[in-house]
């Protein structure tokens, strides 16, 4: 079982190096790469916290280290669907 992304050694260096918090490297990354991201919270540090990856620049070969983190894993980083009773992913490569 993986560690939860933002607990993540390679999520937690990355953010020191580049003075962000592990969430704002999570939230950086995938706008980078042009996905939807769509954080949620209702309390206002977090809130901030997440506008602040608009600030979080990261540096080229910061991408591999991340990426490496789904090769190594082979899992989802984010499976709600255990939570609610639901097969979200069934039938997809690395679902269960």
């Amino acid at each position: 079982m993986p560690p939860p992304l933002l607990n993540s050694t390679v999520m937690k260096e990355i953010a020191k190096e580049r003075s962000c918090t592990a969430a704002q490297v999570a939230l950086a990354w995938n706008m980078e790469r042009g996905a939807v991201v769509i954080p949620k919270s209702k309390h206002e540090r977090y809130i901030e916290e997440n506008l602040g990856s608009l600030n979080c620049q990261l540096l080229e070969q910061d991408y591999p280290r991340i990426e490496e983190l789904g090769k190594q894993w082979l899992t989802r980083m984010n499976n709600p669907g255990d939570g609610w009773g639901v097969h979200l992913f069934k039938g997809l490569d690395d679902s269960e």
